[in-house]
């Protein structure tokens, strides 16, 4: 169950990322395209793991470690560069 969670979170992930991009090219604020690059990351990381794991990997480290911390983190990170977004002035 907690394996289609996280595959769950991996598609988010994909989606807000290529939200963040768009809205740094509408804003060009960095931070926009840092979230989105960080949003990607474990994207990135999955696919490498699915394309080069053998059978040996322990996928419950990245479920019980990796997991909650991209959870908060990015959780935390796309918040904050919502708002500030939001609150970007509107004749820039």
């Amino acid at each position: 169950m907690l394996i289609l969670v996280y595959y769950l979170f991996l598609l988010i992930c994909a989606a807000l990322g290529v939200f963040f991009f768009a809205l740094y090219i509408h804003s060009k604020q960095t931070l926009q395209a840092l979230s989105a690059v960080l949003l990607l990351l474990p994207v990135a990381y999955e696919a490498w793991v699915l394309e080069n794991c053998n059978g040996e990997c322990n996928i419950r480290v990245d479920l019980v470690v990796l997991f909650p911390v991209e959870l908060l983190f990015l959780s935390a990170l796309s918040l904050y560069s919502w708002r500030r977004f939001k609150n970007l002035p509107a004749n820039k």
